[in-house]
């Protein structure tokens, strides 16, 4: 998870510029409790590597954000169970030809039982969120020159707990340039939310266990319960203040001044992610001797195959008989790899 600091140039384009930052951060007394449940199964986040946080979308597919690095071969860890990356996809440039700050990963032989659909809609303002992650939590609090707590500080600690909070998206930017560290340039739709003080003030809404993101965070999930189900809406990447989440004025308490925070809209991106899913799906149907590729030696065996009865899963368009037809099915993946 990385911090941004805000500016608006005259050509009409947010940038933020990223560095690294923590897990969430609550309120006192205002944590939530194991009693708690109005959320997805603990288990459809999980941790990236030592640094960031990622969302199970299939039995072995997660997303999560770029900017924290990673690369195949790392490990991902999801209800105490280590997966490796296989293969990773960065999603394709927008019109600028610059990539967005997430990416999808393939984890090697994972069957994952728990998992969570896309959300689709562009109708995210407004909506209450609950957000997941790994990371660090609430530290000492910072006291404003009239002696009351204005902010949090990020306690200690490394992306090993997971914590709930919750919100509600307030904005929607898009086409955002995120400045990273070593000159890297990520852009992308977001979705924003606010570290609202207690209590209400008349102006910022509260939340039940309203929360802030942090650092390790980075790719963890913002969730919207829609049409019965949890789906994931935004993997979190930014937040306004590098150590600290602030919900007052450092100089006057009374003063509202609540930290903005941010996420990747994934509703902007999910028809492309789903597309890949679908294609490698199809591709693993194919490749009939499992080494990976659909080439020549898959097509000799289906070709032995032909007007035979249906067996296995040579009938690739499934009408009950090996013919031309599944040939041709063959070839629309011809020389791709899974």
């Amino acid at each position: 998870m990385r911090i941004l600091s805000l500016s608006i140039r005259p050509i009409l384009v947010i940038f933020f510029v990223i560095q690294p930052v923590l897990a969430i951060i609550t309120h006192p007394d205002n944590e939530p409790t194991m009693q708690w449940t109005s959320h997805p199964p603990d288990s459809v986040v999980g941790r990236w590597s030592t640094n960031a946080s990622c969302v199970a979308i299939a039995p072995n597919y997660v997303i999560t954000t770029i900017h924290q690095n990673g690369t195949e071969g790392l490990t991902v860890t999801i209800d105490s169970k280590s997966y490796v990356v296989d293969r990773i996809w960065v999603l394709p440039a927008a019109s600028c030809g610059i990539n967005p700050d997430i990416r999808l990963a393939r984890l090697k032989d994972a069957n994952l039982a728990n998992y969570v659909p896309l959300y689709k809609k562009n109708n995210e303002c407004g909506k209450y969120t609950v957000i997941g992650g790994f990371g660090k939590g609430r530290g000492e609090k910072m006291l404003a020159d009239d002696g009351e707590a204005y902010a949090y500080q990020w306690a200690p600690g490394a992306n090993d707990t997971f914590r709930w909070c919750s919100n509600t998206i307030d904005n929607v930017f898009f086409d955002m340039h995120i400045n990273c560290p070593n000159d890297v340039i990520l852009t992308g739709d977001l979705i924003q939310a606010d570290f609202a003080p207690i209590p209400y003030d008349g102006i910022h809404p509260v939340t039940q266990y309203e929360g802030i993101i942090t650092q390790f965070d980075s790719g963890g999930g913002w969730f919207i319960f829609d049409d019965g189900l949890w789906k994931v809406a935004g993997l979190s990447n930014l937040v306004s203040h590098n150590g600290y989440g602030q919900f007052r004025s450092p100089v006057c308490t009374e003063t509202v001044s609540p930290d903005e925070f941010y996420a990747m809209r994934v509703s902007r991106y999910a028809e492309y992610i789903e597309k890949i899913i679908q294609e490698q799906q199809m591709l693993l149907q194919r490749d009939f001797n499992d080494d990976g590729s659909v080439d020549l030696l898959d097509f000799q065996l289906l070709s032995s195959q032909l007007h035979n009865a249906p067996t296995g899963k040579f009938d690739i368009n499934n009408d009950g008989i090996i013919d031309n037809n599944d040939i041709q099915a063959l070839f629309h993946c011809w020389l791709k790899k899974y």
